[in-house]
């Protein structure tokens, strides 16, 4: 594991909305966490 803080992206996601290029940082930690969570979560349930 690896502590999350110590990681950053190199470049901001850019994202449409609505027609509008925009930055959105939550959007960029979410789309970096959610598939460690989905792995991490079908690593644990795969040991019960």
């Amino acid at each position: 594991m690896f502590d999350p803080s110590t990681a950053a992206a190199e470049d901001p996601g850019y994202y449409i909305d609505n027609g509008r290029v925009m930055q959105d940082s939550v959007e960029d930690f979410y789309s970096f966490y959610e598939p460690i969570e989905r792995a991490l979560i079908a690593r644990l349930q795969a040991r019960n």
